[in-house]
């Protein structure tokens, strides 16, 4: 005779068993959330692995990976700037040993310095781009090393009530997409290091010439004091007026990714020929980054300069 106790007790017990159902369904539910979503981010690393390999497949491209690209670029740009700007640097100072040089000269001088620096700005952009690449390998391996940890760490039941569990399917994803990114995880560190590593190694040549650069303007201004100098004439080449860097913009003042770049005067050098820096400021007025002091920097080389301090703000 059944009675009420066990009427009881089966209905306490198939409550029991929803609950558990419910929450075993919920479990397997978040599981499989978590492993699409993990899929989709193995997509992503993926594409941007394929995009990566594209550089060292492209036509004439540098066999041996992007790393080997890379090496192949900084070298050659390397070696022009040690016997273009390093010789012509050094015979330029030779100028100014015994005296200043005409004004003719002088307006020579500054046109080759600003070519100079033109170079090595050029010189400057392109290994910034590099360490981009070298950022973007770095968080596709941070990406992997998640997504492995994420794979492996999803507990897979080995027991649920019918009609709750993970299709063979996903479980071949898992698998598949784990495999690939192992292999790859080596060789994409191999690579962000080795490219991190020549940027580095390329810098230092990159300030020693900047800073010879910045020795020959201190000389080319103090010649521009000189009575016996046109300063008039050097000034037309140094700071010409109107050169803003851009067709267009007056007054010499440029945007740029948000900010408004200007052209100031140095109000400590002297005012008859005085040095000049580019500032950035923000929507609210506020100056945000400062270039260099210079004398003999065209307006474009200044704004060019300001423009790469941006960019590793931003970056």
């Amino acid at each position: 005779m059944v009675t009420t106790t066990d009427i009881s007790n089966s209905i306490a017990k198939a409550r029991a068993a929803q609950i558990q159902f419910e929450e075993t369904k919920a479990k397997v539910e978040a599981v499989k959330a978590k492993a699409e979503e993990a899929v989709k981010k193995a997509k992503a690393v993926q594409q941007q692995l394929v995009l990566l390999k594209s550089l060292s497949n492209a036509p004439g491209g540098v066999q041996g990976g992007i790393a080997a690209i890379v090496a192949t670029q900084v070298g050659t740009l390397r070696a022009k700037l040690v016997s273009q700007v390093q010789r012509t640097v050094f015979e330029l100072i030779q100028k100014f040993i015994n005296q200043c040089p005409s004004s003719t000269e002088l307006q020579k001088i500054i046109k080759i310095r600003n070519n100079l620096l033109k170079i090595l700005n050029s010189f400057q952009s392109r290994l910034d781009k590099f360490a981009s690449i070298a950022d973007t390998l770095a968080s596709v391996i941070n990406t992997t090393k998640t997504l492995i940890q994420v794979i492996t760490s999803i507990p897979i039941p080995t027991s649920v009530p019918p009609g709750v569990g993970i299709p063979i399917s996903i479980l071949t994803k898992y698998s598949n997409v784990l495999i690939g990114l192992n292999k790859s995880l080596d060789k994409l560190t191999s690579e962000a290091l080795a490219i991190s590593s020549m940027i580095s190694s390329a810098k230092p040549l990159l300030d020693s010439l900047k800073s010879k650069l910045e020795v020959l303007d201190i000389v080319i201004q103090n010649c521009s004091l000189d009575p016996n100098v046109d300063i008039a004439a050097i000034l037309s080449t140094a700071q010409p007026k109107g050169n803003t860097g851009s067709e267009g913009i007056p007054n010499a003042s440029y945007e740029y990714k948000g900010y408004v770049l200007s052209i100031l005067q140095d109000i400590k050098s002297s005012k008859i020929a005085p040095s000049r820096y580019a500032i950035a400021t923000d929507s609210r007025g506020i100056v945000v980054l400062k270039g260099p002091l210079s004398f003999s920097s065209s307006t474009q080389v200044l704004l060019e300069e300001i423009k790469f301090r941006i960019d590793n703000k931003l970056a």
